[in-house]
């Protein structure tokens, strides 16, 4: 008994008709009928009663019916595990912030072009993901934060901007320029108030009076509450591409806002003894090619 034939077996117990299931598994009748016989020799028994074109499946069919449902899927997965052993594979990690879509595109052009077994982390907080290519957990990792060691390359890969934004129902939109005396009231929604980015900009609301401050630690959370117009915010542009796509969202210039429009690097990490180290740059390149057809789509030039 091989593994065909046990397949074969399985896929005709459920069809239960010789030139339908054929067709399925893409075989000439004559083999599948071949299969089943070459199976019914070797286990010295007979599988399907046959009644003209009716199949039913012998006690001993019935029993056989319960095994293979226990082996297929574990020789399938085998054969998955046997053949990933001989593709290359690469650990990427991904700093919060960066558009759905651009990974995405980014994730699937690369696995199809390279044929690499790959695993994403995405979301990860820049000094883990550093320490992460440190202890040789990741290969490869893109922050919004520079952290400098021994070994290992770390080059600016791409110049991001932090965007002021907001619902195109909110009644600030009507505003080409907002000031700080428009802000009177509304509330602003930030992503983790305690790290470097917000510490940044906080200074920017000082002298507004009854500007509501409202902290979310999930980017998405964020965003929908913006979308919902229930505040503005901002966030790096990469980190917008789909809703400004989707129209969801407006951009705004805030007057005297001390770091609009500030451009600040993402980062690139990785040791500069890895073995991977071609596949790192065919990643960074196409990475890179994403976000170049993405903005150039939305006409928007970081």
């Amino acid at each position: 008994m091989d593994f065909t034939q046990l397949e074969t077996f399985y896929r005709l117990s459920k069809i239960r008709n010789f030139s339908k299931a054929a067709k399925v598994m893409h075989l000439s009748q004559p083999s599948v009928t071949a299969r089943i016989r070459n199976l019914e020799i070797s286990l010295d028994c007979t599988l399907f009663n046959r009644e003209g074109k009716n199949l039913t499946l012998t006690s001993e069919g019935e029993a056989l019916v319960e095994y293979a449902e226990q082996i297929l899927p574990s020789v399938r997965e085998a054969k998955i595990a046997i053949k990933s052993v001989n593709k290359p594979k690469l650990t990427v990690g991904f700093c919060p912030a960066i558009s759905f879509t651009i990974l995405s595109n980014t994730i699937e052009r690369f696995v199809t072009v390279t044929e690499t077994f790959l695993s994403v982390t995405e979301g990860t907080p820049s000094f883990s993901l550093f320490n992460q290519v440190v202890s040789d957990e990741i290969d490869v990792a893109f922050l919004r934060n520079p952290y400098y060691g021994n070994n290992l390359v770390i080059e600016p890969f791409y110049k991001d901007r932090w965007e002021i934004f907001i619902s195109p129902n909110h009644p600030l939109n009507e505003l080409d320029l907002i000031s700080k005396d428009d802000l009177q009231g509304h509330n602003v929604i930030t992503y983790d108030r305690n790290s470097d980015v917000w510490k940044k900009y906080e200074d920017n609301f000082l002298g507004v009076n009854s500007i509501n401050k409202i902290e979310i630690r999930n980017i998405e959370l964020l965003k929908r509450l913006v979308k919902n117009g229930t505040g503005f915010s901002f966030l790096p542009l990469l980190s917008l591409i789909d809703n400004i796509r989707d129209k969801e969202i407006s951009l705004k210039r805030l007057e005297n806002f001390k770091n609009s429009n500030s451009l600040e690097d993402i980062y690139i990490v990785y040791k500069q003894d890895s073995c991977k180290t071609d596949l790192i740059k065919q990643f960074i390149a196409v990475f890179d090619s994403e976000i170049k057809k993405c903005t150039e789509v939305l006409n928007i030039s970081i």
